[in-house]
C-alpha cells in the first residue's frame, strides 16, 4: 500500500514556479531523500508534504486520501523536524513542544505523552536541540 504520494505538485510565488511537477510515491518503510542546490525547491516541497504550505496545483495523498480533507488528522500522525526550527528565545524546549502540540490541536495529555521520549524522563530532562537552532536560554537549560 502506498503510504505517501505526491501528484504533480506545483508551487508558484507570483508567476515564478518554486516547485514544478513533483510526483512520487512511497510505500510504508521506504525513505526518500531530496538533494539539490539552494533554491531548487526542496524545502518548499517538504512544506507541501507536511501540509504547512498548500500547493498551487497538485495534491499530496496519505493512505490514498488527500491530506487537505483532514489536515489536523494527518498532522497528528506526522513527525517533522524542520531544517531551522523557529524556536522562540523565551521558551524552554519543553514549552516549545507544548506550544506546537497545542497549535496542532493535540490534547494536553496526548501532547505531553508524544513529547516524552521515555518513562524515566521528566520536564527537567534536557532536550537535545541542534546547535544551529539553540538559543541562549536553550544552551543554559541544556547545560544544567
Amino acid at each position: 500500500m502506498i503510504a505517501l504520494e505526491a501528484r504533480g505538485l506545483l508551487k508558484c510565488y507570483t508567476a515564478v514556479p518554486a516547485v514544478s511537477d513533483v510526483s512520487f510515491s512511497l510505500s510504508s518503510g521506504e525513505v526518500l531523500g531530496c538533494l539539490g542546490p539552494n533554491g531548487s525547491g526542496k524545502s518548499t516541497t517538504v512544506r507541501m508534504l507536511t501540509g504547512l504550505l498548500g500547493p498551487t496545483r497538485g495534491q499530496v495523498l496519505s493512505g490514498g486520501k488527500n491530506i487537505q480533507t483532514d489536515l489536523v488528522g494527518y498532522r497528528e500522525r506526522l513527525g517533522y523536524v524542520p531544517e531551522e526550527a523557529d524556536l522562540y528565545p523565551f521558551l524552554s524546549g519543553w514549552e516549545y513542544l507544548e506550544l506546537v502540540g497545542t497549535l496542532r490541536g493535540l490534547a494536553a495529555q496526548r501532547s505531553a505523552r508524544k513529547s516524552m521520549p521515555c518513562s524515566s524522563c521528566s520536564r527537567s530532562t534536557p532536550i537535545a536541540i541542534p546547535r544551529s537552532v539553540r538559543t541562549p536560554r536553550e544552551c543554559a537549560n541544556a547545560s544544567s
